[in-house]
């Protein structure tokens, strides 16, 4: 193990790009950026265009991940509680897709939070608005929810992670104003 510093960086989330590369938002700097590095060198990585950030918005980055589409190509998918869900492509730094306002037959525009993805269905989304958990393709559609508050002793989805060996997503929830860890196993259709 080795330590890497961030200098003066303020780094509000993080996620791995490849084993060798972290992404995180700088709240230190304005407009936020998402910053690359290489952990290898301890030094910024650059972009296909040669820069090593993404310009985000205005509104923090609740959580992100990456996902590799169906052309191998990487995408960064943040999501902003008070915007929507935002994939780049982290080859170039440009924005892909957006995600927000009132989806499908939900009762209230989303809220996002927590994100992750399974590497195949496509990237799951805690809405803290609808107290859910949606199902995002990697193409930026909104497939559906997968979970509610209340089914399997969930409380309110707030962050969630996935366990491949289990198929399952690993979820933090808030029920009676106490929190919950529980593992749910997914039957997605394809």
């Amino acid at each position: 193990m080795h330590n890497l510093s961030l200098g003066p960086a303020q780094p509000r989330c993080m996620c791995a790009l490849d084993p060798h590369t972290l992404l995180y938002e700088d709240n230190s700097v304005k407009p936020l950026e998402i910053r690359w590095l290489d952990c290898k060198r301890s030094q910024p990585r650059s972009t296909g265009r040669g820069e090593n950030t993404i310009q985000t918005h205005q509104s923090w980055t609740s959580d992100m991940c990456c996902v590799v589409t169906g052309k191998k190509q990487k995408l960064l998918v943040t999501t902003h509680c008070a915007m929507g869900i935002y994939a780049y492509n982290t080859d170039f730094g440009n924005a892909e897709w957006k995600l927000s306002g009132k989806l499908g037959n939900l009762r209230e525009n989303i809220r996002p939070w927590g994100v992750t993805t399974d590497g195949t269905s496509g990237v799951f989304v805690c809405d803290i608005n609808n107290d859910c958990v949606l199902l995002v393709s990697v193409q930026g559609r909104y497939l559906g929810t997968v979970l509610r508050a209340g089914q399997c002793d969930v409380g309110a989805p707030w962050r969630l992670g996935w366990c491949q060996p289990e198929k399952a997503l690993v979820i933090q929830s808030v029920k009676d104003d106490e929190s919950y860890i529980s593992v749910v196993k997914l039957e997605i259709a394809k």
